[in-house]
C-alpha cells in the first residue's frame, strides 16, 4: 500500500511548483521504481492488496465496503507542508483514494500523535537530521502503540510485527558500535536498506535548499552544508568592520 502511495505522487511537480527546482528526488530513501509517478503501477499495487472494488464516484472501497479515505492532519511547522499536502490530495485522486488535508495547531498535532489518533501527517524529513531519522525514530511519530511497547519493555502499547522490530535491532547494534567506524557505517547503510524495503515513511523530496540570509558584515558563516546547522551555531559568528 505504501509503495502504491509513493508511486502515485508526482514529485517532479512538487519540486517545480513548491521548491522552485531547489530539491531533488528521494533516491536515498525510496526505491527507484517507486520514485517517479506511475499510475499504472500504483493502481496495480492497490488492486493487489485487495482494494480493487470502487464506488460510483471512483473511490476505492475498503474490505468493509466503506470508501477509502485518508485524513492528513498537518501542523504546518514549515511553510512548504501545506502546499505539498494540497498537491498530495490531488495526486491520490487518480488512484481512487480520497484524501483530505486539515491544518491543525502544531501542539494539537503533537497531542494527537501521542494519542495515536492520526491517520496521516506531513513533517519535514527532506534531509538527515540524525542517524535515527529513517529507522526506529519513525515510529515515535507514526506508530505510537508500537513505540510505547518498545519504550516500556512491552508493558504498554502493541507489540510491533517482526519487520518493524528489525529497525530497533539495527539501531541497537549501531548505537553499540563506534561512531564513524566501518561497522557503524555498514549498520547505517543497513538501516537505509530497511527503510527502502518497507517505506514506513514516504519521503517526498530530498536535499531541499535552505537560504541563510545574514548581514555582509557577519563573519564565520558557512557557505555550504546544512543551513539548520548554521541556525544553531550563532555563538561562532562575529561582526567585522
Amino acid at each position: 500500500f505504501r509503495r502504491a502511495i509513493s508511486a502515485a505522487i508526482n514529485r517532479r511537480e512538487i519540486i517545480d511548483s513548491v521548491y522552485y527546482g531547489f530539491a531533488s528526488l528521494p533516491e536515498e530513501t525510496v526505491p527507484a521504481e517507486y520514485i517517479e509517478r506511475d499510475l499504472t503501477l500504483a493502481n496495480g499495487l492497490l488492486d493487489e492488496v485487495g482494494l480493487s472494488e470502487k464506488g460510483a464516484d471512483g473511490v476505492r472501497l475498503r474490505p468493509d465496503g466503506e470508501p477509502l479515505t485518508i485524513l492528513i492532519e498537518c501542523g504546518a511547522e514549515a511553510p512548504d507542508l501545506i502546499p505539498v499536502g494540497e498537491l498530495l490530495v490531488e495526486h491520490l485522486k487518480p488512484v481512487g483514494i480520497k484524501a483530505t488535508l486539515k491544518r491543525i495547531d502544531p501542539q494539537l498535532r503533537g497531542q494527537r500523535t501521542a494519542a495515536n489518533e492520526l491517520q496521516a501527517t506531513i513533517m519535514w524529513c527532506h534531509d538527515q537530521g540524525y542517524n535515527n531519522t529513517w529507522t526506529s525514530e519513525i515510529f515515535g511519530t507514526s506508530a505510537q502503540a508500537w513505540w510505547r511497547w518498545y519504550t516500556t519493555n512491552g508493558k504498554e502499547g502493541e507489540e510491533p510485527p517482526d519487520w518493524a522490530k528489525k529497525a530497533w535491532e539495527i539501531d541497537k547494534k549501531r548505537w553499540q558500535s563506534v561512531t564513524g567506524s566501518d561497522e557503524y557505517e555498514e549498520l547505517w547503510r543497513e538501516g537505509l536498506a530497511w527503510h527502502r524495503e518497507y517505506l514506513p515513511l514516504i519521503t517526498i523530496v530530498e536535499k531541499v535548499k535552505y537560504p541563510v540570509i545574514v548581514s555582509a558584515k557577519m563573519g564565520n558563516i558557512p557557505s555550504s552544508g546544512f543551513a539548520i546547522a548554521a541556525n544553531f551555531s550563532a555563538e561562532q559568528f562575529f561582526f567585522g568592520e
